[in-house]
């Protein structure tokens, strides 16, 4: 470790040495110079291979991960097994709750369920064999009242003895007005006292009345037969549609709502039961518990995450893909990736899926393009960590190759300057061109290979900041392996 240190500190040097000594040639070269407004450079056509690539940053993340709690409101956490960092199998129990709460719900919920059970088989078997002979026999016994009511009242209109009883009062009464009458009259001509007419007028008001009574007794006699004979007819007709429901059988109508209840309770009892289940918090699938955020006492919810897991066996990376590159992403492309957490260290992976909605962040839309990890055996990869990508996008063998430099926009495309002799003019030749990797460009048509193309630039004014320098050597014309 000692000795690459030391190596490293004189690769330092030696890289600060050149650059102060080509800084120092460079001004020097431009003190003697003469200036000028531009640089030309002339790079002959050849061919080559290129590859181009995007380089997105991401993260890395479990695809298999879960936050997991308890669905309740306010219960006591009464049992916590794990810790960040422990790895747990499937089924492993994680965490408990109080489960009275939910004790008491079940128990309800099957006190529910069986009120709506006994409900559906009475609907199902309303009658029984008795309930049968029972209405028959009210059928049966209302038919005969009804019979007697109907005699009672023939008896009652026909009843010869009241009748003539009240002929006799009409009679008496008739005597004793006539006898009034008379007395009246010997009054006035004073053949009678007061007192006899007193007692004349006695008589006929004591017969009026009997006779009165003896009606009214009569009339009432009819009506309560009447009466009697309605009522008989009423209770018939109710023995007869009891009789006829019971023969029907069960109620359609009544057999489905008990249905629907019984079926309602069942779902209630079987969330009351899952509930109850859930209370004891399971690992859901072999992982690394990543993070813990509750303790034992805490009156959990079901917005608490008690337990985040996350299977780390399986790690992938998020790329984040600005939209001007995602056009040229596709599924199955390769990718180099590393990490910050790892220098030196290269894996690599593939393009997984290209999502079709990106998400817009501070005005910036982006893509978030999952990358499978390959070869990460022994890189103790972590949720969360950065990953730097390079998704090869294009590849491109024997293609003829420009600095990407030499290629310019005109009015009617692509251009780029081709001098026919060294002593020529530049004529601007119209190109096509294909893939670019930033520093060469693959051109489809318009030159061929051998020609000879003049690169033009301005001079970079600070040199001792690099651009000036790399600007005046892209490449110095050679061909790309």
């Amino acid at each position: 470790m000692q000795r690459l240190k030391r190596l490293l500190k004189w690769l330092a040097l030696l890289l600060v040495v050149a650059v102060a000594g080509t800084a120092a040639w460079l001004l020097w070269t431009r003190n003697q110079a003469p200036q000028t407004t531009s640089l030309t450079q002339v790079v002959t056509v050849g061919r080559g291979n290129l590859v181009a690539t995007i380089a997105p940053t991401g993260e890395v993340y479990a695809p298999r991960q879960a936050e997991l709690g308890f669905d309740v409101n306010k219960i006591e956490l009464i049992e916590l097994n794990v810790a960040p960092g422990q790895q747990v199998m499937a089924g492993d129990v994680l965490a408990r709750i109080d489960p009275t709460t939910l004790e008491r719900a079940v128990t309800q919920a099957e006190a529910n369920l069986t009120i709506a059970q006994s409900g559906l088989e009475k609907a199902e078997n309303p009658y029984t064999d008795l309930d049968l002979a029972g209405a028959q026999r009210a059928v049966t016994q209302a038919e005969v009242n009804l019979e007697n009511a109907k005699k009672h009242l023939i008896v009652v209109q026909n009843d010869s003895v009241n009748a003539e009883r009240i002929r006799i009062l009409e009679y008496e009464a008739n005597w004793y007005r006539n006898n009034y009458w008379e007395a009246l009259e010997k009054f006035e001509r004073g053949e009678i006292d007061q007192e006899k007419l007193n007692w004349e007028y006695s008589n006929m008001l004591a017969a009026e009345e009997r006779l009165t009574t003896a009606r009214l007794n009569a009339e009432i006699a009819l009506a309560n037969a009447q009466d009697q004979v309605a009522q008989a007819e009423y209770n018939l007709q109710k023995a007869q549609e009891t009789l006829a429901q019971i023969l029907a059988g069960p109620d359609p109508k009544e057999i489905e709502v008990a249905q629907a209840k019984v079926i309602s309770a069942q779902a209630a009892l079987e969330d009351a039961q899952a509930a109850l289940e859930a209370a004891t918090l399971v690992a859901p699938f072999d992982g690394t518990v990543i993070s813990v955020g509750a303790e034992v006492g805490d009156l959990v919810s079901s917005n608490t995450i008690v337990v985040t897991l996350a299977d780390l066996s399986n790690l992938r990376v998020r790329a984040i893909v600005d939209e001007t590159d995602i056009s040229q992403v596709e599924v199955g492309q390769e990718v180099e990736i590393t990490f910050d957490a790892f220098p030196g260290r290269h894996l690599r992976g593939q393009v997984l899926e290209v999502p079709l909605q990106g998400r817009l962040v501070q005005n910036i839309l982006t893509y978030e393009v999952p990358v499978s990890l390959e070869e990460g055996e022994g890189v103790s990869l972590k949720p969360g960590m950065t990953a730097n990508l390079k998704i090869v996008v294009g590849r491109r063998e024997n293609v003829l190759l420009v600095p990407a430099m030499a290629v310019q926009q005109g009015e009617e495309g692509n251009v780029v300057m081709v001098q026919d002799s060294p002593q020529g003019p530049a004529v601007a030749t119209r190109v096509e061109v294909g893939l670019s990797d930033g520093m060469y460009v693959e051109v489809v048509r318009g030159l061929n290979e051998g020609d000879q193309v003049v690169i033009e630039y301005q001079p970079a004014e600070e040199t001792f900041g690099f651009p000036g320098f790399r600007q005046m050597f892209p490449g110095g014309g050679q061909q790309r392996p």
